[in-house]
């Protein structure tokens, strides 16, 4: 039987209300990586839209997270 993209599906064992999936992309952040409310607005509203899943693009997750040292690694890989 074939699958439709609104069928219910599971990851693991979180349920999931369609197989509609939003792909990371780079959208809105702060320099600091942290999403401002404009990014968090623009996640809602795909949500709000129907998506089953969302993957969000790239942040950071630490306290200690400085952007001169990000800025220094990419100008030394280049």
């Amino acid at each position: 039987m074939a699958k439709s993209l609104f069928d219910k599906t599971y990851i693991g064992k979180m349920k999931l209300k369609n197989r509609i999936f939003m792909s990371p992309m780079g959208t809105t952040g702060e320099a600091d990586g942290a999403y401002c409310n404009e990014g968090i607005d623009y996640f809602e509203e795909r949500a709000k839209g129907g998506a089953g899943l969302i993957i969000t693009g790239a942040n950071v997750v630490s306290t200690k997270y400085e952007p001169d040292h990000v800025q220094n690694f990419l100008i030394s890989i280049m």
